[in-house]
């Protein structure tokens, strides 16, 4: 029974992810600063991918 119990604990806790992200976006998007930050973190993250992909072709 418990491997029948794993799908829907699956489903709960990726609907409670998504509302939790959907109150973060909301959040987020309502206060200035954050969303600096959000669009900066976001920024580095691209840098970092790029650094990455320019260092493994060595």
């Amino acid at each position: 029974m418990q491997s029948q119990d794993r799908p829907s604990e699956i489903e709960a806790l990726e609907l409670e992810l998504a509302q939790k992200e959907i109150l973060l976006e909301t959040f987020l998007n309502k206060n200035e600063v954050f969303q600096k930050a959000k669009v900066i973190i976001h920024e580095i993250e691209e840098i970092k991918d790029r650094l990455e992909k320019l260092k493994n072709k060595k």
